[in-house]
Parts: structure tokens; C-alpha cells; sequence
């Protein structure tokens, strides 16, 4: 899965819900259109064909995009004391 580059199968003693909350607040400090990427990538479990379609981007950019905002989401999760 992608997103086990952010968070391992085993997540600290840290409540779901407070997980979360930091990804809420991560997803309130990009761009819109970031943030739809990432919604419509992880939460609604879109191919990347299908978001480059409807955003108008090729799938080449998504993906880095993607990958971009994993790398920031990681680095998030480790400032909230969440290690990989």
C-alpha cells in the first residue's frame, strides 16, 4: 500500500482517532487541489488514471504529486511523535 511509507502496520499507542485528527489537520494546510488528490487517492480509493482524468493532470504528474504529499505527511506524523 502507499501510504505504509508514512505509517508502519504497527502504529504507537496512539488512539485512531488522534491519528486521525493529524491527518486532518495536515490535509487543512495544503492547497485544494493537493488535498483533493490526496482525498480522492486514499479515502475514496481512486486510481490514478481516473484523478488525472478528472483534474486535468497526466497520471505521471499524480503520482509525483502523490508522492510528494506522502513525503510531507511523513515527516507530519514524525513531528507528532509517530514513527515509522
Amino acid at each position: 500500500m502507499e501510504l505504509d511509507e508514512c505509517v508502519s502496520g504497527s502504529v504507537p499507542e496512539r488512539e485512531p482517532q488522534e491519528i486521525g485528527r493529524i491527518v486532518d489537520r495536515f490535509l487543512e494546510t495544503l492547497p485544494k487541489r493537493e488535498a483533493a488528490i490526496f482525498l480522492h487517492r486514499y479515502f475514496c480509493s481512486e486510481p490514478v488514471q481516473q484523478i488525472a482524468a478528472a483534474i486535468g493532470l497526466t497520471e505521471n504528474q499524480i503520482s509525483k504529486i502523490l508522492q510528494k504529499l506522502r513525503r510531507r505527511l511523513k515527516k507530519q506524523l514524525e513531528k507528532e511523535d509517530i514513527h515509522v
